[in-house]
């Protein structure tokens, strides 16, 4: 009964959280946290769920939460060869999507998908871009590499 009065009045979201977070049909979780269940990695089933509710480590977290922390938020593929393209910024998008660095593992497991919406509406879907981050060891896995902290003699703490 709780469910069928948030429905109607209920406006969906086109954000990835809406397809992850849907109400469940019956005892079952929705499909994209099925998905994520059945991987069976706490890393990549944390990092899913990070996916899903834009709060990974990508070039938006970093210069939202920590605008000072000078992370790099430039896609590692910018120093391939084979990128044509000026660099990109490390956004979740991109690293899935069109990262030259993931071209091979892009199309065996997320070839015909082109969003995580459509992504997280099916745990087939879902386990197929586990799969993709867990063979590429995606740079979404984890932050990206700080520059060293610079040395401030006599104020850093003794080791």
């Amino acid at each position: 009964m709780m469910w069928e009065r948030i429905l109607a009045d209920y406006t969906p979201s086109n954000h990835p959280s809406h397809i992850a977070c849907a109400p469940p049909e019956g005892n079952k979780p929705p499909q994209g946290i099925q998905g994520a269940i059945a991987i069976r990695h706490r890393l990549i089933t944390s990092t899913l769920f990070q996916l899903a509710v834009a709060h990974c480590f990508d070039a938006d977290y970093s210069d939202r939460f920590c605008p000072g922390a000078e992370d790099i938020t430039i896609c590692p593929c910018s120093s391939n060869p084979q990128s044509t393209h000026r660099p990109s910024h490390h956004m979740r998008h991109h690293v899935i999507f069109s990262c030259v660095n993931h071209i091979i593992a892009r199309m065996k497991y997320i070839r015909r998908l082109s969003s995580l919406k459509q992504i997280l509406q099916f745990k087939e879907f879902t386990v197929c871009l586990g799969n993709f981050l867990l063979e590429t060891n995606s740079t979404l896995l984890r932050p990206l590499p700080r520059p060293l902290p610079v040395l401030r003699p006599g104020r850093d703490p003794p080791l």
